[in-house]
């Protein structure tokens, strides 16, 4: 679901949004030692100023129908939208949709990293 906010600044929510990411995973103790996991799915992002994109869950249309007025449906293929671009902008696009997996398996493939490599530079993207 994208969200045009017309006038209002999205930038706290962006800067929350890769705080969030930074975070480090709590660690959990048990009886067969510590253990840590951090999901990388990134459920809300601010793909530019002024508009939210977040993913669509069956309880959120019910709750928006009540307060906003909904336009009709349209699919958009994200990677058709980046058919073209250079290597690397593909990359940040996918790593800033929170698709790390799919990030670092394009590195690998069309950049030549091997799988170590190809993390280094998607962790250094994070902002």
């Amino acid at each position: 679901l994208e969200l045009d906010l017309a006038g209002v600044d999205t930038a706290p929510l962006a800067r929350a949004v890769a705080a969030e990411r930074r975070r480090q995973a709590p660690t959990r103790r048990g009886l067969l030692g510590a253990s840590s996991t951090k999901h990388h799915h990134v459920p809300v992002m601010c793909p530019t100023p002024g508009t939210i994109r977040v993913d669509w869950h069956r309880g959120l249309f019910r709750v928006l129908a009540k307060h906003v007025r909904i336009a009709p449906r349209r699919v958009v293929n994200l990677d058709d939208a980046l058919a073209g671009r250079s290597l690397e902008e593909r990359v940040a696009a996918l790593a800033r949709r929170g698709e790390r997996f799919s990030a670092i398996r394009l590195l690998r493939s069309e950049g030549g990293l091997d799988a170590a490599e190809a993390k280094a530079w998607i962790d250094d993207l994070s902002p």
